[in-house]
């Protein structure tokens, strides 16, 4: 069942991810369909996309928390530090295409993004 404060909370800690994956250099788009998630790719390189997800939780306190999610079900970071988890998927999106041969230099600009130079090798 859709949950619209839950769904509304979820979009908003997504959009903050997202721009905070446009200063690494990625394009990213949030998908506001039930339930609404995040997918970011490489400018050039689509086919090393991820979906990323938020799911609210709990902390130690009991406290409600909101996480962002892999797609494979893995906690990747607290919401409260959307640059802190866009370092991680640039990190993991850029093993990927190291791992299919795809240079830095072959991937190609999408408008509005900013692709960093060097953001492979850092």
């Amino acid at each position: 069942m859709q949950d619209g404060t839950h769904d509304h909370v979820r979009s908003y800690h997504l959009h903050r991810l997202a721009t905070a994956l446009d200063v690494e250099g990625f394009h990213a788009t949030v998908k506001t369909t039930y339930p609404a998630a995040l997918h970011v790719f490489i400018p050039g390189a689509s086919m090393l996309a991820e979906s990323i997800d938020c799911t609210p939780g709990t902390d130690d306190d009991g406290r409600l928390c909101w996480y962002y999610r892999w797609s494979w079900g893995e906690l990747l970071a607290g919401t409260e530090d959307p640059p802190g988890a866009a370092a991680k998927i640039a990190v993991v999106l850029a093993a990927r295409c190291a791992l299919t041969g795809r240079a830095p230099g072959s991937l190609t600009r999408v408008p509005g993004a900013r692709l960093r130079r060097g953001w492979l090798s850092g």
